[in-house]
């Protein structure tokens, strides 16, 4: 789903920890949202699960992004979202 140029998850799923705040503090770049001009789609036939995607793209947010955050929540975007967006970090990721 695109909102104003940003990358989210669909339906449901955007509910995790995507809030108001934290959209208008990706605008005003505190913390990191893929934009939609730069995702990066790989497929994966054995992803792991979401808790492994999670922090591997919590480092590399840290490793190219210093100071940037990710929003840290009990409820995670959906599998698909995650991929993409550790596609979007590191395209030959160890994972694909």
């Amino acid at each position: 789903m695109l909102l104003n140029q940003w990358h989210l998850p669909m339906g449901r799923t955007r509910q995790c920890d995507f809030t108001k705040q934290f959209l208008l503090d990706a605008f005003r770049g505190k913390v990191w949202l893929p934009r939609s001009k730069d995702v990066k789609k790989r497929i994966c036939y054995n992803a792991p699960v979401k808790e492994v995607l999670f922090q591997e793209i919590n480092h590399l947010i840290d490793r190219h992004h210093p100071g940037k955050l990710w929003p840290n929540s009990i409820k995670r975007p959906n599998k698909q979202y995650l991929l993409e967006v550790l596609a979007t970090l590191d395209f030959h990721n160890e994972v694909f």
